[in-house]
């Protein structure tokens, strides 16, 4: 494949839509008092600690762990087997405020305390802050480049560009619109040049490739809009958050650890937005935090919310809480895959899952990549961990938060 030239039709190419978030990754620190004394230098962090608990889940002197795709371009795969020491990673916070303020969640010895859980809790709500920046950057990078296309289009089309357009670089292009194009082009006698550049089948190409492009736009237009909602929320929660770590008020700060003394192979953080008996939005955290210390397991499920209601916002979760204990890290992980999927495993139990499993992962994960917006499922996929919380009563300890 010939690369573009400078005179021709300023296409979107697929590798430029894969690399757009690493070439403008965005360098913010979400610190409760940034910028007042902030280092400068932005630290590509963990959204999930490296120690304890990605460390929890990997065995035999093996580091890798599978990291599953939040914006799949068609042809890539779901989930990639990458480095622990490079998955999770977000340029969220400045290497000082990063050391300093998670110090206590990355500690090896770490504790089922409140401080904890807020500290968990608050580098979740940086992360989705983080990832509706970076959307907010990509949207508007394509409608950009849309815009670009077209007002080409207007004046400088020709038939090399026409041959661009339908080649697999292009990556802006359906399969239906790529042959249909096909087939004008095909009309069209190569050794001819009258033909060629034949005013009928070029101002036939532009309509049809313009009125798809017209489409998408409005398609990235919408996502932009609904992605910059989802935005100003989560920035909302943020800054309530920082107001209770500089006031030390965090009497509407809700938190559950759920204690396991099976391994839970997994480890994650994510967000699932639910609505409350008042109406009202609730953000709530699933944690899967694995420990191992000193050759003991120690597994944890930390759920985290803001509201003044006690309760628990997910009606799922307490309904399984009270009758299906031993269902109730299934639906977690469940709820953590079709939300927010920052969430790893080893190759080894990803093999292992259930090929239905598997396959529903897959399927989440391109609808959600395509629609950017959270669901929640009825549906609870089978991760045969069938075991039931514990705490030092042998009861389901949902009294530790309330």
């Amino acid at each position: 494949m010939r690369p573009l030239e400078k005179n021709s039709i300023p296409l979107i190419l697929k590798n430029d839509i894969q690399k757009i978030s690493q070439r403008n990754k965005i360098r913010i620190c979400f610190h409760p008092q940034s910028p007042k004394e902030c280092c400068g230098k932005k630290k590509g962090a963990h959204s999930v600690s490296k120690s304890p608990f990605l460390n929890a889940i990997t065995e035999n002197g093996k580091k890798n762990v599978i990291e599953f795709n939040i914006r799949i371009s068609d042809g890539e795969d779901t989930c990639k087997e990458k480095s622990i020491k490079s998955v999770s990673k977000f340029y969220g916070f400045c290497e000082k405020h990063d050391t300093e303020f998670f110090r206590n969640i990355e500690a090896r010895d770490f504790e089922a305390n409140k401080q904890n859980a807020f500290l968990l809790n608050y580098r979740s709500t940086a992360l989705v802050a983080y990832r509706y920046k970076e959307n907010q950057e990509h949207n508007q990078y394509i409608i950009d480049r849309i815009d670009k296309i077209i007002e080409y289009n207007k004046t400088e089309f020709k038939f090399s560009d026409a041959e661009l357009i339908v080649e697999d670089k292009n990556g802006l292009i359906c399969e239906e619109i790529r042959e249909e194009i096909k087939s004008i082009l095909n009309k069209i006698n190569p050794n001819n040049t009258d033909s060629r550049n034949s005013e009928k089948f070029l101002e036939n190409i532009k309509e049809i490739y313009t009125s798809y492009l017209l489409n998408i736009k409005k398609r990235y237009t919408s996502r932009q809009e609904t992605n910059t909602n989802y935005l100003t929320n989560t920035e909302n929660l943020l800054n309530l958050q920082k107001q209770m770590f500089n006031t030390k008020k965090y009497d509407s700060f809700r938190y559950i650890y759920i204690f396991y003394n099976e391994k839970i192979p997994f480890a994650g953080s994510s967000s699932v937005g639910v609505y409350d008996k008042n109406g009202k939005l609730v953000i709530v955290t699933i944690h899967i935090l694995p420990i191992n210390q000193n050759n003991e397991s120690k597994n944890y499920i930390l759920l985290t919310w803001l509201s003044d209601e006690e309760s628990i916002p997910i009606n799922a979760i307490k309904e399984c809480a009270e009758q299906e204990k031993n269902n109730l890290l299934n639906l977690c992980l469940t709820l953590s895959f079709t939300n927010q999927q920052n969430i790893f495993c080893t190759k080894e139990t990803w093999d292992n899952l259930h090929c239905e499993t598997r396959r529903k992962i897959e399927t989440v994960s391109r609808e959600n990549s395509n629609k950017q917006e959270s669901s929640i499922t009825d549906d609870c996929f089978d991760f045969s961990l069938n075991f039931s919380p514990i705490d030092s009563d042998g009861n389901v300890p949902f009294k530790l938060a309330l």
